[in-house]
């Protein structure tokens, strides 16, 4: 893409558009944070910090340690409050007020194409806590990518380290933070496509993150949308559902929610979860060619609530490899998680059985109630290690 950018512009006008990303750059820094081995972005003069919850998942909630500033710097930061699910963490930085920052950009002004800066710390090599950045486009907008119900994805080059950095535009405000890599042949490196939490989502959440602790996503019990329609279309309402009460009917077309335009029924879904359990949320819907507001109160999105209920539950998914089965990815909310295990986290035996491949292991589990502790032995690095894990039930 850049080649072509060159090709495409004139001396001048190159100079000219290099220029304003140097100091979009420049400006964006001094908002930035080298946080735990990855990446964080302050939001506010007051020193509010945002980052990916996987990123600081090892401190506790009210823990405190020093943090140093790209411009030297030195602060003490306390996290505050998180949403293990949708992977938000928010910190707070104590001294130094007011601090420099990155507004969020408006809700619903995202464009596909969009130019756009990652800052982050790719292999952990940011030195004295500076930022390097890599360079793209806004790929795609509002992807249900498992646990971020509203990605964006963008081709700006990602790697280890940029877990909770900023994704900035030429404007120099925050458009999201990016979280995920789409990787590739098992490899946790940039393969040209990563996914970041918009602005929109950091926006919704900041007034509960603010109220400290453990935070849930939201959603609405009693609705069903009907996916062959061209807009999310109300197909049925349950009776005395929160649904009900907050006013939809059937046939209600849904145009936008909290002032974004929605133009699919994963869209709405993606929408509605990307804010908190409790939040008030204004969904626009047209009605008999009649424009309406509802207003409703989000009760507690549970992800794990499925329909095969009382199965047991660890919460990893595994890749067979030379050395054993290792993990590739931790499932939010998960007993795993609970328990500290990691992606890169090699599964020796599981109650002195050793399991050749993913799916013997998985149906050893199946077999085992909920709440029933299992023994793993866990290589990492050189260190081995035995875990008692008491088994959730999905």
């Amino acid at each position: 893409m850049s080649f072509l950018l060159f090709l495409l512009l004139l001396p001048k006008e190159l100079s000219s558009f290099q220029q304003k990303v140097v100091s979009t750059i420049e400006k964006a820094k001094f908002a930035y944070l080298a946080l735990e081995g990855g990446s964080g972005v302050i939001v506010s003069p007051q020193g509010e910090v945002i980052t990916n919850y996987h990123v600081v998942r090892n401190r506790k909630l009210g823990e405190s340690w020093p943090i140093l500033h790209p411009d030297g710097k030195i602060s003490e930061i306390t996290l505050v409050a998180f949403a293990p699910w949708g992977d938000l963490a928010y910190l707070q930085l104590k001294g130094h007020a007011p601090y420099a920052y990155l507004p969020l950009a408006p809700v619903g002004s995202l464009r596909r194409g969009d130019f756009v800066i990652a800052l982050g710390n790719p292999f952990h090599l940011s030195r004295l806590g500076r930022p390097s950045a890599s360079f793209g486009i806004i790929s795609s907008l509002y992807l249900q990518e498992y646990n971020y119900p509203l990605a964006i994805l963008t081709d700006a080059p990602l790697n280890p380290g940029n877990s909770g950095g900023p994704l900035i535009n030429l404007k120099g405000e925050l458009v999201g933070i990016t979280g995920k890599i789409a990787s590739r042949f098992g490899q946790g490196i940039g393969s040209g496509a990563g996914y970041a939490i918009p602005a929109e989502q950091i926006r919704w959440f900041l007034p509960a993150l603010r109220r400290g602790g453990v935070v849930h996503h939201g959603t609405i019990p009693g609705l069903l949308l009907d996916p062959s329609e061209k807009h999310p279309t109300v197909l049925e309402v349950k009776p005395n559902s929160p649904a009900e009460k907050a006013g939809f009917r059937q046939g209600d077309k849904i145009l936008a929610v909290d002032r974004l335009f929605v133009h699919s029924d994963s869209m709405f879904w993606g929408a509605i979860e990307a804010h908190p359990e409790g939040a008030v949320v204004e969904i626009l819907c047209l009605r008999r060619g009649k424009r309406r507001r509802i207003q409703v109160t989000l009760l507690r999105y549970r992800p794990f609530e499925r329909k095969e209920r009382g199965k047991a539950f660890l919460g990893i998914q595994l890749k067979k490899t030379p050395q054993g089965l290792e993990i590739q990815q931790v499932l939010p909310l998960s007993p795993a998680m609970v328990a500290g295990l990691t992606p890169g986290d090699l599964i020796l035996s599981v109650d002195g059985r050793s399991f050749q491949n993913p799916a013997d292991l998985a149906r050893y589990i199946g077999k085992k109630r909920p709440g029933t502790s299992i023994e793993l032995l866990v290589q990492r690095g050189r260190k081995i290690f035995a875990l008692q894990i008491p088994l959730g039930r999905r």
